[in-house]
């Protein structure tokens, strides 16, 4: 954890001294210093983190580093901070607060240098080792030789692997390569070895090569390691052109077997100029890979990768006991009761059954949110151009590459959903769960713990009070959700390093000015506050803002302004205003993704204004929610309904639309297949004056239809057309008078994969057609998994 956050510190150390804040705020020598003496406790960190396991003193040590480091970041966080907030006033630099502020950071600055004087003396009597920070290769060295006194539970998995090796790679064109993928300790390598010494192997491969390759994927290094294999003795040429050809000698027509074990390179051309040199062997030659990495097996597999599973319970107690008692014949029975608890939270890696070290949970998260707790906490630094979202997903793609997270589902709006691997899980809490004081506090959750990820140090504390924002002074990110507080103290203005703050579904009635004076919230998370009904007034301040969440509050209105939010990313709510400041075109700038729900359109008045929201550019959107209010108050203005949907067409990339409330005549030309070719989901509420519904049975990837309160004869009547419905899983209908049937135009393969149909306050006096009749019967019964009339 230190040795993370210490390079996180430098780098924005560096950034800032060679900025152009240091020139203004000055101290250059004392940050030049800092960063000098944090880089020398860097390169014994790695030492110290080891010993401070049997040595409290080198742990009391770290904590101290620890501490130090945040309250740098924390200088330099509040210097960003006064100079936005210098720039914005209309003094600029010469604003008379700057000089308060530079005598109060030069006394901080001089009690911040004596202590990590301090803690730089205090290393040396420890004696620690300097090491390489920078990841070599991994020291582990494999053979093939199997060193297990007993493999418990890899049979199965070792008999497949080898009849894929010689079955399957008979018949193979170019040389065949199995990957063998899964995370550290689940005995990728002992399985890799089983099938080595395996007679079947033997009599069917000659020769076979063991290369341990790690980190130091070097074709040279790894060629010569090969012929050496082989040969049984050094060779007097240094070249790799002499080494590929003495290897090409020895391949040559021969069924050979090549394992390549801990394999972690990445780079497609590395393993493509090993690959050319490997293809002189006859067919049914092979290569056997083993990597915990999900990329490397997609680059280097020309088979199916094979994934390796944990061991099960009973494999696992095998196991522990072997490990834990050896040979001994009889065993204390309340020790078995305790090694089978032990094995349930090994989870069935064999490496934590031989460490016992572990306590899996079993949090389920959502990737947007894991990565906006990282911009929260500074973990993700800018790339080229990218946004820091996307550099987000990166991180999060090459984790999951590494075996970090597991059980990932994606749904059908592209969502991402997954969970952690208990041991990492355990981990991560082990990294996280040192004593330390309230100001290097970074995260708070108000209330219960409740299986959240935890990023930097964290506490849970039982209940909300005023005194806790004083407490915690550095806070980075506040979860409150779910407590039962229905008010906000203004102190909350103090935490002037908040990034997150998470009031959802809370009681709370109103927030203070005060919250506007946060430079550096990121996120502020408002959904499901059903007391809430307006923003403070100068929410626009909030300049660092990039998700604004508003789900299922009860505004009437938004916050002026909101369009000079230009960092703002999120924003699933927009309640549409009649002044200026409040109207449709706050939206136009702002680069927008996730869902987007705009109410209150009926106080649009010109279908000018519904274009100047611009939704066609925001290709980030996934769902789209447009509303009318629906009160009886409510007259349309002739056709001006009609003209506002027109003018809010979306983005092609749009996964789902919700459309309420409309009291036009006639839907828009682009509800086609050209722009909601990506649509999975349509949702149309009270829209009672439309006669003719969209070609709704063109749209290549509709899988639910929700149509309430309606006016048309048929859910498609294009008959021009013959729409299928391809895709269409789910279709409900409610509250439609005139239904005559479903498709105005029959066809032999519509609704090719229906599962599910609810028809509801169908007309008694419909039920006399024996057309419709006959085709939602038929469609019901013959089609569906769950099939509802309701009359």
């Amino acid at each position: 954890m230190a040795e993370a956050f210490l390079q996180l510190l430098l780098d924005n150390l560096n950034s800032f001294i060679h900025g152009k804040l240091v020139l203004f705020f000055g101290f250059e020598k004392e940050f030049e210093k800092l960063s000098s003496m944090f880089s020398t406790i860097q390169a014994v960190l790695e030492d110290a983190q080891e010993k401070q396991l049997k040595d409290k003193t080198i742990e009391n040590w770290l904590q101290k580093l620890n501490g130090a480091a945040y309250e740098v970041d924390d200088i330099l966080d509040e210097c960003k901070s006064e100079s936005t907030r210098f720039e914005q006033s209309r003094l600029g630099f010469y604003h008379p607060g700057n000089i308060t502020f530079h005598h109060k950071i030069g006394k901080r600055m001089k009690e911040i240098m004596e202590k990590v004087d301090a803690i730089v003396e205090e290393r040396r009597k420890f004696h620690f080792l300097e090491k390489i920070t920078e990841r070599q290769g991994s020291t582990r060295e494999t053979g093939f030789v199997l060193t297990e006194p007993e493999v418990y539970g890899r049979d199965k998995e070792q008999d497949e692997i080898v009849k894929i090796l010689i079955n399957n790679v008979n018949v193979a064109k170019e040389l065949p390569v199995s990957p063998i993928i899964g995370m550290g300790g689940l005995g990728k390598t002992t399985l890799a070895q089983m099938i080595f010494n395996d007679e079947r192997v033997t009599e069917h491969f000659n020769p076979k090569i063991w290369v341990c390759v790690s980190d130091d994927f070097d074709e040279k290094r790894l060629i010569k390691t090969i012929v050496g294999n082989i040969e049984r003795r050094s060779l007097d040429v240094d070249d790799l052109a002499s080494f590929q050809k003495k290897l090409q000698e020895l391949l040559t027509g021969k069924r050979y077997l090549l394992v390549l074990d801990d394999v972690w390179n990445d780079d497609q051309e590395k393993w493509a100029k090993l690959r050319a040199v490997l293809k002189v062997g006859a067919r049914g030659a092979s290569v056997l890979a083993t990597t915990r990495l999900e990329k490397v097996g997609s680059i280097m597999g020309t088979l199916e990768p094979y994934r390796l599973s944990s061991l099960s319970q009973h494999d696992g107690l095998l196991l522990f006991m072997q490990r834990a008692f050896g040979q001994q014949r009889e065993i204390n029975s309340n020790l078995v009761a305790v090694g089978k608890e032990i094995v349930k939270k090994c989870g069935g890696v064999p490496l934590a059954a031989k460490t016992l070290g572990v306590f899996p949970k079993d949090t389920k998260m959502e990737k947007d949110n894991l990565i906006t707790l990282w911009l929260a906490h500074g973990f993700l630094s800018s790339k080229g151009n990218m946004e820091l979202e996307d550099v987000g997903n990166e991180v999060w793609k090459e984790l999951y590459m590494r075996s970090f997270f597991q059980e990932v589902v994606v749904d059908e709006f592209g969502k991402t959903y997954f969970k952690m691997h208990d041991l990492i899980h355990d981990l991560t809490t082990s990294l996280i769960s040192a004593n330390t004081s309230s100001s290097n506090i970074r995260q708070v959750r108000v209330g219960e713990e409740n299986n959240i990820l935890s990023i930097g140090f964290s506490k849970t504390v039982p209940s909300y009070s005023p005194s806790l924002l004083k407490m915690f002074v550095s806070l980075r990110v506040l979860d409150m959700s779910y407590s039962r507080m229905y008010q906000l103290s203004s102190s909350i203005g103090n935490l002037i390093h908040l990034r997150l703050l998470n009031l959802s579904s809370t009681r709370i009635r109103s927030l203070p000015k005060r919250l506007c004076k946060l430079q550096n919230l990121q996120t502020l998370n408002l959904k499901s506050c059903r007391s809430l009904s307006c923003l403070p007034k100068q929410t626009s301040k909030l300049s660092s803002l990039r998700n604004l969440l508003l789900d299922y509050c009860p505004l009437t209105s938004m916050s002026p302004r909101i369009g000079s939010l230009t960092c703002l990313k999120t924003l699933d709510c927009f309640v549409i205003g009649k002044r200026k400041g409040y109207r449709l075109g706050e939206l136009r700038n702002l680069n927008l993704g996730g869902s987007l729900s705009i109410t209150h359109l009926e106080r649009v008045k010109k279908d000018i204004a519904a274009k100047e929201a611009n939704l066609s550019a925001k290709a980030n959107l996934y769902s789209l929610c447009m509303s009318w209010d629906r009160s009886d108050r409510y007259e349309s203005e002739n056709d001006l309904d009609d003209k506002v949907l027109k003018s809010l067409k979306p983005h092609p990339n749009l996964k789902s639309l919700k459309v309420t409330g409309f009291r036009g005549l006639r839907l828009p030309d682009w509800m086609n297949g050209s722009v909601l070719k990506k649509v999975v989901s349509i949702d149309f509420d009270s829209c009672k004056n439309c006669l003719c519904l969209p070609p709704f049975g063109e749209l290549p990837c509709l899988e639910n239809l929700c149509l309430f309160g309606g006016s048309g004869d048929y859910i498609e009547d294009n008959v021009h057309g013959c729409g299928r419905f391809p895709s269409l899983r789910r279709l409900v209908i409610k509250g439609f008078p005139n239904l005559k049937g479903l498709l105005q135009k029959e066809g032999n393969d519509q609704f090719p994969v229906l599962e599910e149909m609810e028809i509801h306050d169908l007309p008694y006096a419909h039920l006399s057609n024996p057309c419709l009749c006959q085709e939602i019967g038929s469609l019901g019964q013959h089609r569906c998994n769950v099939f509802e009339l309701h009359i």
